[in-house]
């Protein structure tokens, strides 16, 4: 791996850009199967999932992030704040 091209340097500014403006949230959910221990009386949720959310296009749009893609990315989102 080299030094990171024109390309992709304009492409990381677009990304932190839009990462300036996301909304990073952790959720439990429930699976569609009702048999599945998240249905049982407590619940045992699924998850944490990191669910990235965003507006592109006047349209709300939002990404399951891998635990990989959190930490690829943990210090630009730091670095936001």
């Amino acid at each position: 791996m080299g030094d990171p091209t024109e390309e992709e340097i304009v492409a990381q500014r677009l990304l932190v850009a839009r990462l300036g403006r996301l909304g990073l949230v952790r959720r439990y959910t429930r699976w569609g199967n009702h048999n599945c221990h998240c249905y049982s009386e407590p619940p045992e949720l699924h998850g944490p999932y990191t669910h990235w959310t965003r507006t592109e296009a006047n349209k709300t749009v939002s990404r399951i992030w891998s635990d990989e893609q959190l930490s690829r990315y943990q210090s630009w989102l730091d670095n936001a704040r």
